[in-house]
């Protein structure tokens, strides 16, 4: 990664941190609540990644079935 690249994904990082301590601020989350609450999200995450592998026919359909109606919605 060059020195631009670096200095773009550190700016990005920045962004996002601030962008985090906002939302924290504007629900009034602690810190250790904001961390409870990304394990629970990689926890579900892992649970679906999961679900996928085994039922990799009835995510597609799923997936082709909510594109459907979203379409739909528009």
């Amino acid at each position: 990664m060059n020195r631009k690249n670096k200095e773009d994904t550190a700016n990005k990082i920045d962004v996002l941190r601030e962008e985090i301590e906002k939302l924290k601020r504007k629900y009034n989350i602690s810190n250790e609540e904001f961390e409870d609450m990304l394990e629970r999200i990689k926890d579900k995450r892992d649970e679906i990644e999961e679900y996928i592998k085994k039922n990799p026919l009835k995510s597609i359909g799923l997936a082709l079935l909510i594109g459907y109606l979203l379409g739909k919605l528009k």
